[in-house]
Parts: C-alpha cells; structure tokens; sequence
C-alpha cells in the first residue's frame, strides 16, 4: 500500500527532492511502470549527486543504465553513462569517469542519426 510521505520538515529543499524522487521510484515500480522507474532512478541519482551521495548516486543511474539495455534504447544508455561519468568524476576518479564518457560518446556515435550530436554534449570535457 502506497501512502503519502510524511509531513516533515525538510532542512533543504534537495532533501525534499529526494524524497519526492524516492516516492516516485517506489509508485513506478509498484505500478509496474519499468520506463517511468527507470527514469525517476536518474532523477534521485541526479538529487543525490548534488547532496554528495555519490555510491548512491551511481547505484541510481546503473538502474537506469539497466533498463536501457533491456529495453534496447541507447538514448537512455548513453545519458546513464554520462551521468555515471559525471559522477565518478565529481569522487575525484577522472580516469575511470574517462571510460564512461567514451561509452557515452560510443553510443552516439554507433546511433543511427546521431553522428556530430556528440560535440554538443556538455558530458565531454574539452
């Protein structure tokens, strides 16, 4: 049973963010909406990233990642892995974000249609 998030008081509003995103996980995946869960996983790995909850973070965006190799969809894909990069990155591993963002630009670049969007992807440093 699904219920409303408590009425709390939040210190900040990434904290209620965050609940807000973990609520829309839990709805999704009791609907049984994949596509929709996939998407508010990114959305709390976005909120997390910005409180300094990198592992989780990554653990948010991988799910995400997930779902869009299942699904086939390497739009989804490469943003995962973009934002895995970023967030690998941001822990102060840039060699092992580097590996990511290559697979980023690997997925654009293999994209029918895709070729040259790459270049105006603010995942890719200069």
């Amino acid at each position: 049973v699904l219920r409303h998030p408590p009425s709390v008081t939040l210190s900040s509003s990434s904290a209620a963010s965050d609940v807000y995103k973990r609520q829309a996980v839990a709805i999704s995946r009791f609907e049984g909406d994949l596509r929709a869960e996939a998407e508010a996983q990114h959305l709390l790995g976005s909120a997390l990233r910005c409180m300094g909850m990198f592992e989780k973070a990554v653990d948010c965006f991988q799910a995400a990642l997930d779902f869009g190799v299942r699904a086939c969809e390497p739009i989804r894909q490469a943003q995962a892995r973009a934002e895995i990069g970023r967030t690998i990155k941001e822990m102060g591993k840039p060699e092992e974000a580097q590996e990511y963002f290559q697979q980023t630009k690997d997925c654009y670049l293999h994209r029918d249609g895709m070729e040259g969007f790459v270049q105006f992807d603010p995942a890719f440093p200069h």
